[in-house]
């Protein structure tokens, strides 16, 4: 009955920012299931117990006890749910039995959508200044166009975003006769070519995960960031972990604090769902609903960009990388949010009803 002194997290797997530290655990395959103490489970307030489970000793007497189910971090491991039974005291406060062992010998097949699963989790997969998302694809495979196209377009929406903040090519030192074309062809070789933007300001990949494709993206310009926070739908997960970049941030907060923990569940296994083929095309469509008529980049660009002619041509840019990232079979899903100070948050302000009247009229003329 080896003990290992590695600090690990146990975590309620629902809402998983409530958790604790442990210093060492045990590993026994004897026991079938897991095993947490008294005082571990007191440390996790709200965990509900799931009815009562025999747990079975060496000497083949045996005990009623709680169950409940719990999450395991420990170094880039994570396991949930596990089930454990609560115990009075022991040698350490979490025994980890022959279930947990069987998650990692199938840890990377393909297991249905609501079994235990084991991932590996290193620091970078969700590092505090990164952006965290998950691509779905309407079928198994991802197409090499589509991928390149919705990255591709991903890092234009950013750059854009850069030239706002920094206040790129805002300036007067342009030749005489050429300045507008000469200002149009830098802003545009800014966005979809990275030139003139710092090593720092560039968007780069740090994780990158198979399956349903997790990528984690960091840049020196954690506005743009915020941007892109901003144009995809969040996870229960990464709601319950914090959420920025919303202009009814305070609201959601509150929101998500009321939710029961039933009420949280039912979102995970939704989204956990998502992954079917008519889900994916769903959840694309009310997203190009979302971003094309509920964010008015116009706005936002108006607000903080005082030249008129990079003006216009970001917001061609802009138009161009949203239109590109639609036209693919790929909807992306915020798993994890950058850690930013609200000085550092770029909003995007939504449409006023006066903007969908207007493009509603406008959709009639067409």
């Amino acid at each position: 009955m080896p003990t290992y002194n590695i600090r690990s997290r146990v975590f309620d797997p629902v809402r998983f920012t409530t958790s604790t530290d442990v210093s060492d655990f045990i590993v026994d395959t004897w026991f079938g299931h897991s095993i947490i103490t008294q005082d571990l489970f007191t440390r996790l307030p709200g965990l509900p117990t799931l009815g009562t489970g025999r747990v079975i000793a060496s000497s083949g007497m045996g005990m009623t006890r709680p169950r409940v189910e719990i999450g395991v971090q420990i170094n880039n491991l994570r396991a949930l749910p596990i089930t454990a039974y609560v115990m009075d005291s022991g040698p350490s406060d979490l025994l980890l039995g022959a279930d947990f062992l069987r998650l990692l010998f199938d840890m990377g097949l393909e297991k249905p959508i609501d079994s235990p699963q084991a991932t590996i989790e290193p620091p970078t997969k969700r590092d505090k200044s990164s952006l965290a998302l998950r691509l779905l694809s309407e079928s198994e495979s991802f197409e090499v166009t589509d991928l390149e196209r919705f990255i591709g377009a991903l890092r234009s929406i950013h750059n854009c975003a850069v030239v706002v903040e920094r206040g790129m090519h805002q300036h007067g030192d342009w030749p005489e006769g050429e300045r507008d074309t000469a200002l149009a062809d830098a802003v545009r070789l800014t966005v979809t070519r990275d030139e003139n933007v710092s090593d720092e300001d560039r968007l780069t990949v740090t994780w990158v995960e198979k399956g349903s494709i997790w990528i984690t993206v960091k840049s020196g310009a954690k506005t743009g960031l915020t941007w892109l926070s901003q144009i995809f739908k969040q996870t229960m997960d990464a709601k319950l972990e914090k959420t920025i970049a919303e202009a009814t941030s305070a609201r959601e907060k509150a929101k998500i604090a009321e939710m029961t923990r039933e009420e949280i569940a039912q979102a995970k296994r939704a989204e956990a769902h998502l992954k079917t083929a008519s889900a994916v095309r769903k959840a694309r469509a009310e997203w190009h609903h979302m971003v094309l008529g509920e964010i008015d980049f116009k706005k936002a660009l108006c607000e903080r960009v005082k030249d008129d002619r990079v003006k216009e041509v970001l917001s061609k840019q802009l138009d161009a990388a949203i239109a590109d990232m639609a036209d693919t079979k790929l909807v992306a899903m915020v798993e994890h949010l950058p850690d930013l100070p609200e000085t550092e948050h770029l909003r995007l302000p939504p449409r006023t009803r006066r903007d969908e009247d207007h493009n509603q009229r406008h959709d009639r003329k067409e």
